[in-house]
């Protein structure tokens, strides 16, 4: 054997792995050129980042249940049931404001507890689920505001969402916490590896023993919390509430997910990494056509053509990693042929 050859470069490997890293290089960098002053003043930077963050909040939810192989597109109208119930209990002086708040994070719980019961034990699919879930809790919170847009002029709910801890945005701030708690949890628990493992193969993750059913149920319970508590994010960066709240949301946090490196098929995915890099990535884009003053209409196609291409290049990760392991299966088979 010729000691000397070089294994072949394949650039399909290297577009996968780091073909968004390089595209989010030259965004940033098409952006400095064009509007320097203005993208690359820390007053921008810290802004992208603040806006970024209750998609990240909700993605931290919605990365569990990918990973473990389900969907949730209901997470917009959750962030929105809730925080117009928040609203419109401080509205009408039923309530304070934690309380409305702690009251609209227990109606996520209760609707991701909703979803993960019909899913696991009526075994409806969870896109069909979540659909029709994402059209109830809409047309329900639009009710609770009777379609109309609720501002509350307090400064404390400003605080909580537009504030600061010290020098740290609060968004930030609630946001990173939340990022944290859901990293940790995917690659230090074992409720994290299970996910992984249901994802991967959940025929082969019930016959080894878990309880497939309840880490499902429990993805789905997550989920909806973090749902919940972006639309309080939303709601407290601007005291209001109006009947757009979240809508759309969830195809963004998808994407969001998927340009994260997230397998729609499951089994693989991270928020730290992951998910912070597909918030950024799209809030970058976002902000830099907002600032090189693009036409807003463009913003829907722009999204669209990004979650088409983190799409693609998932469904082509799933092929690949498919074909590995039939290659692998393939070559255990010759070798126990060849030594028999």
């Amino acid at each position: 054997m010729n000691g000397s050859s070089k294994t072949p470069i394949n650039l399909k490997n290297i577009f996968l792995n780091y073909g968004f890293y390089v595209i989010f290089a030259f965004i940033v960098f098409a952006f400095s050129a064009v509007v320097p002053s203005k993208f690359l003043a820390l007053a921008n930077l810290r802004n992208i980042l603040i806006q970024a963050m209750p998609n990240i909040i909700i993605g931290t939810g919605l990365t569990m249940v990918i990973i473990m192989g389900g969907i949730d597109i209901s997470v917009g109208s959750i962030a929105f049931i809730g925080a117009s119930v928040a609203v419109e209990l401080i509205d009408n002086d039923i309530m304070g404001i934690y309380p409305a708040f702690f009251i609209a994070l227990v109606i996520g719980v209760v609707v991701g507890c909703i979803n993960g019961l019909i899913i696991t034990r009526l075994r409806v699919n969870p896109l069909i689920t979540t659909l029709a879930m994402m059209f109830v809790l809409r047309g329900l919170g639009q009710y609770v505001i009777n379609n109309s847009e609720i501002m509350i002029h307090d400064d404390r709910i400003y605080s909580l969402g537009a504030g600061y801890f010290g020098p740290i945005p609060t968004a930030i701030f609630w946001g990173g916490i939340v990022m944290i708690i859901g990293q940790i949890i995917l690659s230090k628990t074992s409720f994290g590896r299970h996910l992984f493992a249901v994802g991967s193969n959940e025929k082969g993750a019930q016959i080894s023993g878990l309880n497939v059913r309840r880490i499902k149920f429990f993805a789905y319970v997550i989920c909806g919390f973090t749902a919940a508590l972006g639309g309080l994010m939303w709601f407290s960066r601007s005291a209001s509430v109006n009947p757009g709240l979240g809508q759309g949301a969830e195809f963004v946090v998808v994407t969001v997910v998927v340009l994260g490196g997230t397998s729609m098929a499951g089994g693989e995915g991270s928020i730290i990494p992951g998910s912070l890099f597909g918030a950024l990535m799209l809030m970058t884009l976002e902000d830099g056509l907002i600032l090189v003053g693009a036409n807003p209409y463009l913003y829907p196609v722009v999204r669209g053509g990004v979650m088409l291409l983190a799409v693609f290049a998932d469904s082509l990760r799933v092929k690949r990693r498919a074909f590995q392991g039939r290659r692998i299966r393939v070559t255990e088979v010759v070798v126990i042929g060849e030594t028999g």
